[in-house]
């Protein structure tokens, strides 16, 4: 066995590189045939790859071998009869493939490791957010919690693994993380741009974009929230309380940072109201986040411009919470209530939202949902199914409302009420 040491006597761990300098073959193929796609190299290769995972005791390697072992038994009965000649090197290589226990290299005959191909489900995402994508906003998320909830909900129910990766390996740009063999399949939150998705998916390794819609890269799967019902849900609220003049704050729309969710939920607010006859583009405010930090100065400044138009808006339509509870703000700043002067209505939900004074009242995203469809789809792609088509994009519906605080019928009794009297007669 190959032992490393560093310069001061510590002890180093083995690494892919290690095996893969061993076996003289790619990172990218010894990750794929410790996935179990052992189609991807000879049979030589193969022999190779175990020999030098067991060589320079690269631990990880050795989990990957060691995972599954129930999936495969009953390959390794049909599959047993063949296995018994060969070199110990070729016995570990088939074992690799159907589940035999052979002995390590440097280990005495009597020493055997139960060989599985591994099972488990990579997932990137953050443990709390704003949009679903950055770990690093105070404030805390529904929907991460739930999607993470939806996923083990579903790996339980399949008998699957879920591998949860750090900061450090979803933020960072790199996509060798996720190449070392440790997973099937990824579950990855994903802005566009992020060039990891295509990386992946061309090495071999099936991924599952949370949250994309558009423009998904070729070999990768989606999984997202009906936008359609979205705005169904949040405008057919403020439209039955009499709203006709519903401004919206869209969030991160303009280019070059814009999302395509941000992208999406905008237009079917624009053809809601277009059909209705009341579409008006004065009253939509675009942004480059989620929660306007960025734009706090021309989030102001257009919320005030609003509010000098001839009809000025009653009800505000905001992308995410986040965004809402910070138009309040504004609003406050401005002397009008919430919700006597003016409704709001959000996107998500969050203790921030729940406990919010008033409490905001906003769409429900199926984070657990959304959760269970990913892993779902993502062990599907792990079996072999085309990453393409309907079957691969998955939108979820989106069937939850939360009628709280910060929405109240149109009366007639504020300024801005009789200022926007004829758009709610029309």
């Amino acid at each position: 066995m190959i032992e490393k040491d560093a310069s001061d006597g510590r002890a180093v761990r083995a690494t892919l590189k290690d095996v893969a300098a061993y076996a003289g073959v790619s990172l990218t193929t010894i990750s794929l045939y410790l996935s179990g796609n052992t189609h991807v190299c000879s049979r030589e290769t193969a022999d190779r790859i175990v020999e030098g995972i067991y060589r320079v005791n690269y631990a990880r390697g050795i989990a990957a071998l060691n995972r599954d072992q129930s999936a495969e038994r009953a390959d390794s009965n049909d599959d047993s009869s063949g296995s018994n000649g060969g070199t110990a090197t070729s016995r570990r290589a088939t074992a690799a493939r159907t589940g035999e226990s052979v002995p390590a290299s440097g280990a005495s005959e009597g020493t055997s490791f139960p060989l599985r191909r591994m099972r488990a489900v990579g997932l990137a995402i953050p443990s709390s957010d704003r949009d679903l994508l950055d770990p690093l906003q105070p404030a805390r998320s529904d929907l991460s919690e739930a999607v993470w909830l939806g996923a083990s909900q579903m790996a339980e129910w399949e008998d699957r693994q879920i591998l949860l990766y750090p900061a450090s390996m979803r933020n960072s740009p790199d996509p060798a993380p996720f190449l070392d063999g440790s997973i099937s399949s990824l579950i990855l939150a994903s802005i566009s741009g992020d060039p990891r998705p295509a990386l992946l998916a061309a090495a071999g390794l099936p991924v599952v974009l949370l949250n994309r819609c558009e423009e998904i890269p070729d070999g990768c799967g989606a999984v997202f929230a009906l936008e359609d019902d979205v705005a169904q849900l949040a405008l057919s609220h403020l439209w039955g309380l009499g709203h006709r003049r519903i401004a919206y704050l869209a969030g991160p729309t303009l280019t070059p940072q814009a999302s395509d969710i941000a992208t999406r939920r905008l237009e079917r607010y624009r053809v809601w109201l277009r059909v209705r006859g009341v579409g008006d583009d004065t009253l939509v405010l675009p942004g480059t986040s989620w929660d306007g930090h960025e734009d706090e100065a021309r989030l102001r400044e257009g919320i005030e411009a609003m509010f000098t138009l001839p009809h000025p808006p009653t009800a505000f339509f905001c992308a995410s919470n986040a965004l809402a509870l910070r138009l309040i703000t504004h609003l406050r700043a401005l002397g009008l209530s919430v919700p006597n002067d003016i409704s709001v209505v959000g996107v998500g939900d969050s203790a921030e939202a729940r406990g919010a004074n008033p409490a905001l009242s906003c769409v429900q995203l199926p984070g657990e949902e959304m959760g269970r469809e990913a892993v779902r789809l993502a062990l599907r792609l792990a079996e072999g199914m085309p990453a393409e088509g309907a079957k691969a994009r998955v939108a979820v519906p989106v069937t939850r409302f939360a009628a709280r605080d910060t929405t109240a019928t149109l009366t007639g009794s504020s300024p801005i009420a009789e200022e926007s009297d004829a758009m709610v007669e029309a």
